[in-house]
């Protein structure tokens, strides 16, 4: 088994969720960046919006990451 990491939202609060090599799964707050370990029991309030490494691959091949880290490339109005 290998790490996956997942764009999620956990309650109201959007982040980042890892499931590591031994089967935990951790979730990381984007705001303010902290790790929490969860259990069986918080899976019901755990929404994954997509695998991370696939949803950035599509967004560089869409233009999208282009947008949000360019200073100089914006999209056109």
């Amino acid at each position: 088994m290998q790490s996956v990491t997942f764009y999620a939202a956990l309650d109201n609060t959007a982040g980042i969720a890892l499931r590591t090599t031994d089967g935990t799964v951790h979730f990381q707050a984007e705001h303010t960046g902290l790790w929490t370990a969860l259990v069986d029991a918080d899976a019901p309030r755990l929404h994954l919006h997509g695998r991370v490494d696939i949803a950035d691959a599509q967004a560089l091949v869409d233009g999208n990451l282009v947008v949000k880290t360019s200073r100089t490339m914006q999209r056109a109005a």
